[in-house]
């Protein structure tokens, strides 16, 4: 489960930090979705396991 949340809260970082910064220069941003689902899976599925 902690291995899933890393993921998760990476990859919310990843594109949080890039979007706030193409937000105010324009430009594009990078959308971590693999990250997000990866580490949202893991952590689901260790959820599951610990029940």
């Amino acid at each position: 489960m902690r291995i899933g949340a890393i993921w998760c809260i990476g990859g919310c970082l990843v594109t949080g930090i890039t979007y706030f910064a193409a937000a105010n220069g324009g430009g594009t941003y990078f959308c971590a979705w693999g990250a997000i689902l990866f580490g949202a899976l893991r952590f689901f599925r260790g959820l599951a396991a610990a029940r």
